[in-house]
């Protein structure tokens, strides 16, 4: 939408009820697929130790995995959350946000 759109728009009307709504949707959506993939990850790395029975320190890369799996989440985690301030400011529509919303 152009920035005339926007000021145009009804904040009573369907279409901004559909665009703020279609906007916490896409961030909810972000961060459920960031925890669905790091499940993912945690669960191989539950799966590594049986298969690698027998290599040396295996029990210690697995855990420096899991350290460095759980630094990553939490930082894509915070970084989807904290990337627009206030949170509120991922669906305003009026005035413009800007290109980091």
């Amino acid at each position: 939408m152009t920035p005339e759109q926007c000021s145009a728009l009804d904040p009573n009307s369907l279409e901004f009820h559909l665009r703020s709504e279609g906007s916490k949707t896409q961030l909810f959506g972000w961060l459920v697929y960031t925890c669905l993939s790091w499940t993912l990850k945690a669960c191989w790395l539950f799966f590594y130790p049986r298969p690698g029975e027998g290599v040396s320190h295996m029990t210690l890369k697995v855990d420096i995995a899991f350290a460095l799996c759980a630094i990553i989440f939490v930082g894509t985690f915070c970084a989807i959350l904290l990337k627009c301030q206030p949170i509120s400011l991922n669906w305003q529509i009026n005035p413009d946000p800007g290109n980091l919303c």
